[in-house]
């Protein structure tokens, strides 16, 4: 198993990419509801794991969701850390 590659920061760019899009994604979700989880989202820092926690937020159908909505080379920055766990 290399799970290093779960805690590698990635590029700022892909952070907040995700970070816009799992804000987005809970305010779909969640309606007038989603203000506990977006706050959460906006106030952490792209350190350690915090890019695969955002991803950890949802169940897999969502995360399903998220990841239809992240750029090609975002996307497989999140599919190349879930892979690096699972072998």
């Amino acid at each position: 198993m290399n799970d290093k590659l779960y805690y590698q920061v990635p590029s700022d760019e892909e952070y907040e990419e995700i970070k816009k899009y799992a804000t987005e994604l809970w305010i779909d979700i969640k309606g007038e509801f989603h203000a506990e989880k977006t706050d959460k989202i906006h106030n952490m820092k792209n350190v350690k794991d915090n890019f695969m926690y955002i991803v950890s937020m949802f169940d897999g159908y969502n995360q399903s969701e998220l990841l239809s909505r992240l750029s090609p080379k975002t996307k497989k920055s999140v599919i190349d850390r879930i892979k690096s766990v699972n072998n």
